[in-house]
């Protein structure tokens, strides 16, 4: 399978706590098919008090080597500073802790 066919997804979990939104500490990154999907786009999904907000990436491979490290790290930087973004605009009365 060619890797411009694929895309990489994180999976941010936050929590409704109170009077607040609570980002856990619990990321998945999984490769799927592009499909309809971009690096870039967000969305989510919401069961109960959880929120899911997932962010698609250009596909990476698996890091083997402190330089594919980095590159991750900063896919995944960028990804946490979209997710954070994403629930501080569709939940504005729930600070982000």
């Amino acid at each position: 399978m060619r890797q411009s066919t694929r895309i990489r997804v994180f999976a941010f979990r936050y929590r409704k706590a109170g009077e607040a939104m609570v980002r856990e500490k619990e990321c998945n990154c999984d490769g799927e098919e592009r499909g309809s999907l971009q690096a870039g786009d967000v969305w989510h999904y919401e069961s109960g008090d959880d929120v899911w907000v997932k962010v698609a990436v250009a596909f990476f491979p698996n890091p083997t080597t402190e330089i594919g490290r980095e590159e991750v790290d900063e896919a995944f930087g960028r990804s946490v500073q979209a997710a954070d973004q994403w629930i501080r605009g569709h939940y504005p009365s729930l600070p982000l802790q």
